[in-house]
């Protein structure tokens, strides 16, 4: 689970909604990603130029101030996505035995850190936190 900054939207041809839909894979979002410090939510920008994503691969909002050159995420934000990054941890535990040429779902340096959780419910909700506006 990543954290970026959207900096330019193009939905896909025909499309006048303020919105994209979720399963959307022919919108294009340009999207600066940040290393996330998970002790203190500070998020720096990557030094790689902003990349390309769909709707369909995000899959949460969270809050973030502007603070110097990064961004700082709320408690709630940082929280999601130390919550999110502990479940891909878990499923990546139960797959582990699976197949040996599969990669890791997280890096074992960021999972060693993050908390594992039960199920989808401990999740923050975003829809508390923010308003997507696209």
């Amino acid at each position: 689970v990543d954290f970026g900054v959207v900096e330019a939207v193009a939905p896909r041809a025909g499309w006048a909604a303020p919105f994209l839909h979720r399963g959307d894979e022919r919108s294009e979002l340009s999207v600066r990603l940040c290393d996330v410090e998970e002790g203190t939510g500070r998020c720096q920008p990557r030094d790689a130029d902003a990349a390309v994503f769909y709707p369909h691969r995000f899959v949460s909002c969270v809050r973030a101030e502007r603070e110097g050159h990064g961004w700082r995420l709320n408690a709630e934000a940082a929280e999601r996505i130390r919550a999110m990054r502990g479940l891909l941890r878990g499923l990546g535990a139960q797959g582990a035995g699976a197949k040996a040429a599969d990669a890791p779902l997280v890096p074992a340096e960021i999972a060693g850190r993050c908390p594992a959780v039960e199920g989808l419910g401990m999740i923050p909700s975003p829809a508390r936190s923010c308003a997507a506006q696209v």
